[in-house]
């Protein structure tokens, strides 16, 4: 009888765990709120586990607010290249400078690298283009019927190749047609204004010739484009009537 009764009551704990189990499966999935609303409407039974999951998850989650510290901004910065002082010519060739640098270190190549290879061809790009503003400014004066000559030399750059640059530009004119001031005249002097005011670097007006020699040099002045610039005024040593204009020093 006693092996009886203790079988019935192993029995009956087993299909009560097993009831614990199965409820306990039911239940897994459920979440906080609806899980605690249930074991207290009954609708979840209120066993001893179902009450200790509920009182754990009426408690807040997540750290107490007292316990949370903004942390400081911190600000990080990049290292930027910068852009060496190359003289009167580094408009062009600072800009050469600053993109052969990023380009350079999108390639893998050394800062410093890609600047001088930059500059360099900065600088090549301007002698460039200042060569063909004279150039331009040449064939108007032709076009005027006055007479040109643009003449060039030979510089070395930074990667020691030759460079063709600018020397000077010489434009020669009658006399007569200058005191006329007709508009063919008047149009070259305006393309010689805005040749003076345009460029980017220091440039040297040199007027020669005799009695019709001030009127251009007056013309220019009278303009306000040779302010920044050097005037060379040799009217009265006579010779060919002539105004040459001359690249400042880099």
């Amino acid at each position: 009888m006693k092996n009886k009764a203790y079988i019935t009551l192993i029995l009956a704990a087993a299909i009560g765990l097993g009831a614990s189990f199965a409820q306990a499966s039911d239940y897994a999935g459920m979440d906080c709120a609806t899980f605690r609303e249930g074991v207290m409407s009954g609708k979840i039974p209120p066993t001893d586990a179902n009450r200790q999951r509920a009182a754990v998850c009426n408690q807040p989650s997540g750290p107490s607010p007292q316990t949370t510290k903004d942390l400081d901004r911190v600000e990080v910065r990049g290292t930027q290249p910068t852009k060496p002082d190359m003289g009167k010519a580094a408009g062009v060739a600072g800009k050469g400078c600053g993109i052969g640098a990023v380009v350079g270190s999108l390639v893998g190549v050394d800062g410093s690298v890609g600047c001088a290879i930059g500059g360099a061809i900065g600088f090549g790009w301007s002698y460039k283009k200042q060569l063909k503003e004279a150039r331009e400014l040449g064939s108007a004066a032709n076009d005027a019927g006055m007479g040109s000559e643009v003449k060039t030399e030979q510089v070395q750059n930074s990667r020691g190749k030759s460079e063709e640059r600018l020397a000077l530009i010489a434009i020669s004119y009658d006399p007569a047609d200058m005191q006329r001031m007709d508009p063919k005249t008047t149009a070259s002097m305006d393309k010689i204004a805005a040749y003076a005011e345009k460029s980017k670097t220091a440039l040297v007006f040199r007027f020669e010739g005799g009695a019709a020699c001030s009127i251009p040099r007056d013309n220019l002045m009278s303009r306000g484009v040779l302010d920044r610039h050097t005037v060379e005024d040799r009217c009265q040593e006579g010779g060919e009537h002539k105004l040459s204009i001359i690249p400042g020093a880099e």
